[in-house]
């Protein structure tokens, strides 16, 4: 069973393990909940508890959880393990090295000290919305009014960030069809 823990920031996952693991407790509650926080925030981290009655795991829960892992492999950004599960432990462990982001195992008796260091540094963020996801922008210009209508309203929403990049892309009009190699008889 996993159990969604309360009492982190919007940008860190809280999660205990007990008893078995199943794949229908990585569909209906691991799964959603990781998907949404990372549909609101550009990294998120995780903070997982195997408690001491953990039973075991599914192999296709297993398998979610390699799958979830990769999908996102960009998006993790620190991973605390807590837990007094030898097997756990030494795997976890090997594993940390290969990921991409910071990631650490702790013992049952250090929880505290686990969730201080999976929030240490978190800034209290909210949502953010589509514009607030992305570092890049291209925003295609023309002559139109919907095109000033269209920077102003990119401009108002980024208004004091300096980590984004708005490139402008110039539309030009149709090439009248005297300019055209064949004077636009091409096109009857």
């Amino acid at each position: 069973m996993i159990e969604v823990l309360n009492g982190f920031p919007p940008t860190v996952m809280g999660f205990a393990c007990k008893s078995h693991v199943t794949k229908e407790d990585y569909e209906q509650v691991l799964t959603p909940t990781v998907r949404q926080a990372l549909a609101d925030y550009k990294k998120v981290r995780l903070y997982f508890r195997i408690d001491p009655d953990f039973a075991g795991v599914e192999p296709s829960a297993l398998w979610d959880d390699v799958k979830l892992g990769m999908e996102y492999l960009f998006r993790w950004d620190r991973i605390a393990v807590v837990t007094d599960v030898e097997w756990i432990r030494q795997t976890f462990k090997a594993f940390s090295y290969m990921m991409l982001c910071e990631a650490q195992v702790f013992r049952l008796d250090d929880v505290s000290i686990a969730k201080a260091w999976v929030m240490e540094g978190v800034a209290q963020h909210r949502p953010t919305t589509l514009m607030m996801r992305t570092d890049k922008f291209l925003i295609a210009v023309d002559e139109s009014a919907a095109s000033l209508k269209a920077v102003s309203y990119v401009s108002q929403i980024l208004r004091g960030r300096t980590d984004v990049h708005v490139r402008l892309l110039r539309v030009l009009p149709p090439i009248p069809p005297g300019l055209l190699e064949f004077g636009g008889a091409e096109h009857p």
